[in-house]
C-alpha cells in the first residue's frame, strides 16, 4: 500500500515552487468491491480499517455495474453510510438511464433533513467505452439528468461524464463546443461544475518505467489538454472564482488488463488494484502547475 501511495504522490506532486494549495480531495479510493457485488468476487467489506487508515478523502460509488444493474435504494443507502461512517466523503454516481423524477427523487433521499448531505456527484459511467452510444446520446442523458439533480440541491458539485479515456472530440464538444454543458439551465444556474474521466496507460506488458514515467507523463498531457478546453469554457460564459470548472481522474490502474484477481493483485476486485486511488482531485489548474481546492 505504501509503494502504490508512493508513486501516487510521485505522479501528483506539485513541481511549481510558488504552487498553490493542494485539494483536500486529492486522494481516493472506489467503492471497488464488496463481496458478491455485481456477483463477483470483492474484499472491501474485510478492509474497511485499512482504507480509514490509508488516509482517503473520497471514495467513489460508481463503476459500469451502477448503470447496468442498479442497485436497491437500501443498498445504496447502506454504502453512502459506511462510507461516511470512516469520516470521508462519497462521490456518488446515478445511472444514465435515471429519469430526470428518479435523479430527482435520488439527490433528495440523501440530501434530505436529517441525513449528512453527499456533495460530490457524477452522471454515468464510460458511456462510449464499446461505442455503446454517440456522443450526442451521452448529451442527451446529460441535459435530462443533471438539471434535475441541480433543482434537487442546488449545492451539490456535478461532474462529467467519466469516459474511458480523454476522448478529446467528445470533451470539446461537452466542454464549450457544440453539444456544450458548461453553461446555465433554464432557472440560471449551471448545469454542470466540472468534467471527469479515467486512465488506464497500459496494456499487458508493461515494465516499472512505464508506471512510474509513462503513465505519469501520459496523464499530466490528459489533465492540461482537459484544463486548457475548461479555461476556454470558463471564459465562455464568465465562470469566475468558485464557479470555475473543476476536473477529476475518478478511475486510474496501471494496466486495463486485470491480470489477476487477487486482494494483492493488480486485477478489478483487488484492494491495491484497479481503482486504487480513484478519485485524483486537483481541482481547477493542471497536473502539477498548482491546484486550487476542491472544497
Amino acid at each position: 500500500m505504501k509503494t502504490i501511495q508512493a508513486i501516487v504522490i510521485a505522479l501528483l506532486a506539485i513541481c511549481s515552487a510558488g504552487a498553490r494549495e493542494i485539494s483536500p480531495m486529492l486522494f481516493g479510493q472506489n467503492y471497488w468491491l464488496s463481496d458478491e457485488a455485481e456477483d463477483r468476487v470483492g474484499y472491501l467489506h474485510l478492509l474497511w480499517p485499512q482504507v480509514e487508515e490509508s488516509g482517503v478523502s473520497l471514495i467513489r460509488i460508481g463503476g459500469n455495474g451502477y448503470n447496468v444493474e442498479p442497485m436497491s435504494l437500501a443498498h445504496w443507502t447502506s454504502m453512502v453510510d459506511s462510507v461516511q461512517a470512516i469520516g470521508v466523503e462519497p462521490l456518488v454516481q446515478v445511472p444514465y438511464t435515471f429519469s430526470a423524477e428518479e435523479a430527482s427523487a435520488f439527490v433528495k433521499h440523501f440530501n434530505r433533513e436529517g441525513r449528512k448531505a453527499v456533495k460530490y456527484w457524477s452522471i454515468g459511467n464510460e458511456p462510449m467505452l464499446h461505442d455503446e452510444h454517440t456522443v450526442e446520446e451521452v448529451h442527451a442523458y446529460l441535459q435530462r439528468i443533471a438539471p434535475a439533480m441541480r433543482a434537487a440541491d442546488p449545492s451539490i458539485t456535478i461532474l462529467i461524464s467519466d469516459e474511458a479515456w480523454l476522448r478529446e472530440p467528445v470533451y470539446a464538444a461537452l466542454c464549450g463546443g457544440d453539444l456544450d454543458m458548461t453553461g446555465r439551465d433554464a432557472e440560471g444556474r449551471w448545469l454542470v461544475d466540472g468534467f471527469s474521466f479515467h486512465s488506464y496507460p497500459n496494456g499487458v506488458e508493461y515494465d516499472r518505467e512505464d508506471v512510474v514515467h509513462g503513465s505519469a507523463a501520459a496523464i499530466r498531457r490528459d489533465v492540461q489538454k482537459l484544463v486548457a478546453l475548461m479555461e476556454a469554457a470558463d471564459a465562455k460564459h464568465g465562470r469566475t472564482g468558485e464557479n470555475r470548472l473543476v476536473w477529476a481522474l475518478t478511475e486510474v490502474n496501471v494496466t486495463y488488463a486485470n491480470p489477476n484477481r487477487d486482494v494483492e493483485g493488480v486485477g478489478n476486485p483487488s484492494f491495491l488494484g484497479w481503482r486504487v486511488g480513484g478519485g485524483y482531485w486537483l481541482g481547477q489548474d493542471g497536473l502539477g502547475f498548482g491546484a486550487a481546492a476542491v472544497q
